[in-house]
Formats: structure tokens, C-alpha cells, sequence
């Protein structure tokens, strides 16, 4: 009969868990926690300290480590929406319509991008606001006269979109209205225009 510690037992149990619990991604400026990961709130951190936030590659790799965290579910798929505007917004929210699917790694870099602008972004119609690779964030308006907002709303809004939308084959595509300017939708798909 094999007898062992009560402590060492208890050593063996705490490092089996360690070994299966995920390790939040380590950054060379922060730590993130892998769990809690969502594209819309790394669209924040851009906006609000672009020396802090992760890089494009390794925002990529939090959000995969996110995936195999949550057991290949996306871990965001709850928010609580606490204003009118988003819960109006969230109704619109579109993925997966007619038109074809961005590479997500592409839409990312693309969300980078635009939430570095410090500029408005505005279309009468349709726009590519970004194209990078086989991606492209386009606004559209309704045609009767130029709408605009931030570019920092149309990163959100896109990064919104990729909470939603992106799927498991590592593409995304979709569209909603834009944050603070619901007569402007962002949509997220492979190159159109």
C-alpha cells in the first residue's frame, strides 16, 4: 500500500491545476487576464494608451488563449449593455449576411489602425475606411448627405462586430450602427469596394 503526506498530496493537487489552468498572456508591457478578453476593450486601451496596449500579434494571441480558456466558446459572449444607444445598437447587429467574410487577423490589424487615427472618419454612401489583407471596415450612410464620426467609434464599433461575429474558422464578418452616430453603419467583411 502506497501512502503518501496529506501535504504532498496537497503539492500534487496544486500543481495539477496549475498545469491545467491557462496562463494569462504575458506582454512585454502588461499582463492580461485571458478570460476576460474582448477585442471591444482592446479597441479602449489603443484609444486610451497606444504605448500599453498589445500589438495587433499579440492582442491575436490573447484572444486565441481566450478561446481554449473558455473550452472553444467564445469567453465574451455576455456583455451588459447599460446604455439605450448600445442596447438600440445591439438590436441592429448583423453577422454573417450576403457579404464575404473577412480574415480576422486582417480585421484586427484594420481595428489597430483605425483606433490610432486621431480623425474623424465620414461617407455619403460607402466607404473603405481600412483595407488591410482580405479585410475591409467600410461606412455607409444612407446617401442623402455625409455622416462622420470618430474614427475611435468606428474601431469600437468594429470591435464589437469582432466579439460578436468572428467565428472559429478565423474569419468575421458583419455590420451594426456606429457608436455615436447611428446613421453611419460599420461593416466587417472581405474587400468590397
Amino acid at each position: 500500500m502506497v501512502q503518501i503526506a496529506v501535504p504532498s498530496v496537497t503539492l500534487l493537487f496544486l500543481a495539477a491545476i496549475t498545469a491545467a489552468s491557462p496562463a494569462p498572456l504575458a506582454s512585454s508591457r502588461n499582463t492580461v487576464a485571458v478570460g476576460d478578453w474582448s477585442w471591444e476593450s482592446w479597441v479602449e486601451t489603443i484609444i486610451a494608451d497606444p504605448d500599453s496596449a498589445l500589438s495587433v500579434d499579440e492582442a491575436l494571441e490573447a484572444a486565441a488563449k481566450s478561446v481554449v480558456a473558455d473550452g472553444g466558446q467564445r469567453a465574451n459572449k455576455d456583455f451588459v449593455l447599460d446604455g439605450s444607444l448600445e442596447k438600440r445598437q445591439e438590436q441592429f447587429l448583423v453577422c454573417n449576411d450576403s457579404k464575404p467574410s473577412a480574415w480576422a487577423p486582417d480585421a484586427v490589424t484594420c481595428i489597430n489602425y483605425l483606433a490610432g487615427l486621431n480623425a474623424n472618419c465620414g461617407t455619403v454612401t460607402a466607404t473603405a475606411m481600412c483595407t488591410a489583407g482580405n479585410a475591409q471596415i467600410v461606412g455607409s450612410g444612407s446617401g442623402a448627405g455625409e455622416v462622420s464620426t470618430h474614427c475611435n467609434n468606428v474601431a469600437r464599433t468594429a470591435g464589437h462586430i469582432m466579439d460578436r461575429c468572428w467565428r472559429s474558422d478565423n474569419t468575421v464578418q458583419g455590420g451594426m450602427p456606429a457608436y455615436e452616430q447611428g446613421a453611419m453603419w460599420v461593416h466587417v467583411s472581405a474587400p468590397l469596394i
